[in-house]
Formats: structure tokens, C-alpha cells, sequence
């Protein structure tokens, strides 16, 4: 299964250009089999996605949220749907106090971590332990500084403090495209060995949990992006 389990489109997400139907047909040619459209702060619910769904069913769609903490980093959550919507600024602690959102049930992981700023505070250290991943590539991340591989792929220039984070704490490393315009969809995405497409995103975040994902990616789409910007 190849999936980007975090992008934004138009629909939720003041900042994105990318429709809901770019990032469905775009993603779906490149050749991702499903997608995780995680809007700032708001989860689809059930019934826009299955209005979605009907539209492209060449893709399996889910729906998540990216949650802008407190402290000063951001989280992507992959739940079962339920049409979250999560106040901004939101402290970790108060995340979990939610009585609509149980962690346990949930994939986390956190965003372009060192897209802004180098150094983690002893608050942020404090929320590894208990979430689940760590987004090590994105288009966002890599704009923040890239370089190449011997095989031409683009990683990020500040990979080491990545690697560093995912293996204190033994996080599942994710790749996205983190998507916001129609360029970047479906050029970064994970790889993942799966027998079936998960149903929903209940059993999405079994499949996530028990597997570690390869990089996909569409090193020629890049360049063109990163030789833009």
C-alpha cells in the first residue's frame, strides 16, 4: 500500500489550494493507493468522505487532522472518524484530556519538527513517549533545506536531528507530502506491506502500528518543485 497520510486541501484548510478532487485524481495517476486528508485542526466526517469516495474509486480515502499544540509543534492524528474538531493552540495535556479522543486508539505522530527551530524543549521531549511516529520527509521539510542521495532521491539537509528523535524514541518513520497545492500531491509517500487496503481508519492505525514504512518517491516531481521555490 502506498499512502500520504497527510495532506490539506480547500475544503478545511485556509492555507491549501489543492481541491479535494486534485488531491484525489493527482495523488491516484502518481500512483498512491490512499490518501489521509488531515486538515488543520478538523477531521471529515464520515459523510463527506463517503461523498468523496464514490466520486474516485480507484483511491481509498481517510480522513485525520493536523493539531497545532500549545507547545509549539504539530501533531498529525489518525483516529477512528468521529468529525473531530480541536481547538487551536490546544497543550498536549489537554489533547489527551478530550473525551472524544483516546490515544491508545489513535497514530500520531508529529510534523516538521525542526522546520522552524533546531533545538526541543524539555515540554516537547516530554510528548515522544507517547505518540508513535515522526514525519522524517515531506515537501515542507525538504524546502527547509535538502540534499541528494547516491540515488538521486531528495532527503532532508537536517536528516541527522530526525534520525536522532526516531531512534531515542523508537518512533515509526512517516513520509509525506504534506500537501497544499496540486505540484506537491502524491510525490512523497509511504510504502507499506499490506495484504488489503484497510476498511477504515480503525483498522488503518493497526496497519500503521505493526508496520514500518519504506519512502516512495517521485524524485523528478521534486526537483521541478524544489527548483521553483
Amino acid at each position: 500500500m502506498v499512502i500520504d497520510c497527510h495532506l490539506h486541501t480547500t475544503r478545511y484548510s485556509p492555507c491549501s489550494n489543492l481541491s479535494p478532487y486534485e488531491a484525489c485524481s493527482i495523488s491516484h495517476k502518481r500512483g498512491l493507493d490512499s490518501i489521509v486528508i488531515t486538515e488543520h485542526q478538523i477531521q471529515w466526517n464520515k459523510k463527506e468522505i463517503k461523498e468523496l469516495q464514490r466520486d474516485f474509486p480507484g483511491i481509498k480515502i481517510y480522513s485525520g487532522l493536523e493539531v497545532t499544540l500549545r507547545e509549539g509543534i504539530d501533531l498529525v492524528i489518525i483516529t477512528k472518524n468521529l468529525g473531530l474538531n480541536i481547538p487551536f493552540m490546544i497543550s498536549f495535556n489537554e489533547l489527551l484530556e478530550l473525551k472524544e479522543f483516546d490515544i491508545q486508539n489513535s497514530f500520531v505522530f508529529v510534523a516538521h519538527l525542526f522546520r522552524w527551530n533546531k533545538e526541543l524543549s524539555h515540554e516537547i521531549e516530554g510528548i515522544f513517549p507517547h505518540i508513535h511516529g515522526i514525519e522524517m520527509n515531506s515537501i515542507n521539510i525538504l524546502l527547509s533545506g535538502h540534499k541528494k542521495d547516491p540515488e538521486g532521491r531528495f532527503l532532508p539537509k537536517d536528516l541527522p536531528l530526525y534520525k536522532r528523535v526516531q531512534k531515542k524514541w523508537n518512533l515509526r518513520p512517516m513520509f509525506n507530502t504534506d500537501s497544499h497545492n496540486s505540484l506537491v500531491a502524491g510525490s512523497i509517500a509511504n510504502n507499506i506491506k499490506t495484504t488489503h487496503i484497510p476498511d477504515d481508519e480503525e483498522e488503518l492505525v493497526s496497519v500503521l502500528k505493526k508496520n514500518i514504512p519504506l519512502e516512495f518517491q517521485h524524485s523528478n516531481i521534486l526537483k521541478d518543485i524544489l527548483n521553483r521555490f
